[in-house]
């Protein structure tokens, strides 16, 4: 039996160590932590639990082809109990609101009575929201929207569902927003996430909000990576955390073929292959030699021209479930800086729902979320090394931030308390995620750069997982990726047998 070494037990890490256990390999997690999941993980504060990761989860609609990819590695089962949302999100300016609605229609009505003068641009909007259940319905179990792309382009009956589109994928959302007049709309378009990212990725996540594919497994991060650790324990798989990967190494007399893995604490353990699912930069610096490295790499560490980023989070305890607040809101507030860069929007995020688990009773955890860029992610790594100058620049943030909140909640004064905050720099510390990156590189879908190999051409048995391989990143695609490096690692084996069969 031949045996896998996974590096990092992150999704994609969990994902190829269940698919490997299926397809009869001998498979071993090796996770530097003493906690399994990566990004997608949960922690607790006393009687509160903070999650860190899924905001929403593709593929929670029962049915669906990406509901049985999670149900086939354990993430959800019908014993796993789906929040799903009223709201996708609603942001809020001089006292009047906007929602984006489970409901596309009743958002469509309201947006247009808000901003008559809109007219063309919100109905523009909301028809390719449905026109996106299309592509949606042509996805289903790929994931891979390069490709259905280009499946509709083939279709001439399609030519306007392309049309409509490729409009949103040819302008990011801060080029978006002023086709709007009114303010209130841009800003919630800007609210949504990176002004970097292209405006089809709004369009396309509130459609799978709105067909019912984009909800909340209750129990949140945490536990799904937890669901899946299990289910892949139960295969025969086997996970060894405090297990710091310090080098790939190679058979001395071999320059292409790897040998297994060296550790931190001298061990080596060897391997017949190696799936490193850690930050691609981080790969090609400390794991691999950087001529292995794809040449896609290079591009993508260009951040002039790709947009690399973070963020600034923060958690609350809450005397009160804050009902106000029914998933995810945005409102304008006095500006403020958080590492180099200011802001002059909060968006609070209401955890109550998302279970028990959560908070003693009426109470809850909010949490808020700053994008932060490169810039930002070299000032607190910096800071980072002076612990306590590290430590009272956090603090005088989270201050800030609370007392904004309560300036527009007056009802909860006395009755925020700061929990935890977590940087770019503690993603990169933690989690050796390079420049603090928990999503993938910005890129466009039809971009050489959407997709990623597996494959190391100058390597034999060592492959790459992990989001930043498949646009858009994010959860489901660091554990789609999961799946696909084994399929590689059996073509592998497959074109082996083969050559020895001729032979």
């Amino acid at each position: 039996m031949k045996t896998i070494g996974i590096i990092g037990g992150g999704l994609s890490g969990l994902a190829a160590g269940v698919y490997g256990q299926k397809a009869g390999y001998r498979t071993i997690i090796f996770e530097l932590n003493q906690n399994i999941g990566g990004c997608c993980c949960s922690w607790t504060r006393g009687d509160y639990a903070i999650d860190n990761c899924i905001h929403w989860l593709m593929g929670t609609k029962k049915g669906t082809k990406q509901n049985d990819f999670w149900r086939e590695i354990g993430a959800l089962s019908d014993d796993v109990p789906i929040y799903e949302r009223n709201s996708f999100y609603s942001s809020e300016l001089e006292g009047k609101v906007l929602t984006l609605w489970r409901d596309p229609e009743r958002s469509r009505k309201e947006f247009l009575e808000h901003s008559p003068a809109d007219e063309e641009e919100i109905n523009s909007f909301f028809d390719c929201v449905f026109t996106c259940r299309t592509v949606l319905d042509s996805a289903q179990g790929t994931f891979d929207l390069k490709a259905v792309l280009s499946d509709i382009s083939a279709d001439v009956s399609k030519a306007k569902v392309l049309k409509d589109i490729l409009r949103y994928i040819k302008k990011n959302l801060k080029q978006w927003a002023p086709a709007f007049t009114d303010p209130l709309i841009r800003k919630m378009i800007l609210d949504f996430s990176a002004g970097e990212y292209e405006a089809f990725w709004l369009v396309l996540s509130y459609a799978m909000f709105t067909s019912g594919g984009a909800d909340v497994p209750v129990g949140g991060s945490g536990q799904m990576s937890e669901r899946i650790a299990e289910y892949y324990l139960s295969l025969g798989g086997e996970i060894r955390y405090g297990a710091e990967a310090v080098k790939v190494e190679f058979a001395p007399t071999s320059s292409d073929t790897a040998s297994g893995i060296r550790f931190k604490d001298g061990t080596f353990e060897k391997a017949d292959y190696v799936i490193c699912t850690t930050s691609l930069p981080y790969t090609f610096t400390n794991l691999l030699d950087k001529k292995y490295a794809p040449a896609a790499l290079k591009r993508l560490e260009d951040h002039e021209k790709i947009t690399a980023y973070s963020a600034f989070q923060c958690a609350f305890a809450v005397d009160g479930e804050m009902s106000e607040i029914d998933d995810l809101f945005y409102f304008q507030c006095e500006p403020f800086e958080i590492g180099c860069s200011m802001y002059d929007r909060i968006g609070v995020k209401n955890y109550r729902k998302f279970g028990e688990f959560i908070a003693p009773p009426g109470k809850t955890v909010v949490q808020c979320m700053f994008i932060q860029h490169i810039d930002d992610f070299r000032f607190w790594s910096a800071l980072s090394k002076d612990r306590e100058n590290y430590s009272q620049r956090k603090k005088e943030t989270v201050d800030a931030i609370m007392e904004r909140i309560i300036k527009r909640f007056p009802e909860y004064e006395g009755r925020f308390h700061q929990l935890d905050c977590w940087t770019p720099a503690s993603y990169a510390n933690i989690l050796n995620a390079a420049n603090g990156q928990y999503m993938r590189y910005i890129t466009k879908p039809l971009s050489t750069l959407a997709m990623i190999s597996h494959d190391l051409p100058k390597v034999k048995n060592v492959f790459i997982a992990g989001h930043a391989l498949f646009y858009p990143g994010g959860t489901p695609m660091a554990a789609f990726s999961g799946k696909h490096v084994i399929s590689r690692i059996k073509k592998h084996d497959q074109r082996n047998q083969q050559k020895n069969d001729i032979g």
